[in-house]
């Protein structure tokens, strides 16, 4: 393709950008449009770990109901955060793919401050991690994020004959919590996630 076409549709591509953003823009301001979309203040998030629960609830409703708006999440965003960060919360999660805090709870670019590890075990650096969040940036509001099918905690039910390299010690520290249960459900997994966990 000739450079002038390319020079175009970037041109193009850039003014519909812009006009995106100025459009949802005015949509985040609209105060019927935050309530249909369970929309909370930043700031009160910030200030209250109520409300910052809440907004973390919320997004995951939005997410759950086919909703997310996808926030603060633009390179605009980045370049304004490299003058410093304010997170509202602190998630610690486990390392799984599939449970990405930032999508979960549709949120954005500098508004959870995560520390994960495979099925949630807690090392020196996690505690280290946990500290800086609440003491020095400032979080509020602590959030211990589970999930069902998790491969460690599956793993510590299994008990594998030899793990590979340090992977025994991540299944040593899951033990004693599935210990408990064996021999109640069938389905042991799920069964421990469920008496482990909130899941409302």
């Amino acid at each position: 393709m000739p450079a002038h076409c390319i020079n175009r549709r970037l041109a193009l591509a850039q003014r519909d950008g812009q006009a995106a953003k100025k459009e949802k823009e005015a949509l985040y301001a609209d105060p019927q449009w935050r309530k249909d979309n369970y929309i909370i203040n930043r700031d009160s998030a910030g200030a209250n770990p109520y409300f910052a629960l809440q907004k973390l609830m919320w997004g995951n409703k939005r997410f759950v109901e086919g909703k997310s708006i996808h926030p603060r999440q633009d390179a605009d965003v980045i370049n304004t955060l490299s003058k410093g960060q304010a997170p509202f919360a602190t998630i610690v999660g486990c390392s799984d793919s599939r449970v990405s805090a930032e999508i979960l709870f549709d949120q954005g670019f500098g508004d959870l401050f995560v520390t994960r590890t495979a099925g949630q075990v807690m090392a020196q650096a996690s505690y280290g991690t946990i500290e800086f969040a609440s003491g020095v940036l400032g979080t509020k509001l602590i959030v211990v994020l589970g999930h069902s099918y998790c491969g460690a905690v599956d793993a510590a039910i299994k008990l594998p004959e030899n793990p590979p390299g340090h992977v025994v010690t991540l299944i040593n520290s899951i033990k004693p919590a599935t210990k408990r249960y064996f021999g109640i459900s069938e389905n042991l997994l799920d069964f421990a996630v469920k008496q482990t966990l909130s899941t409302k």
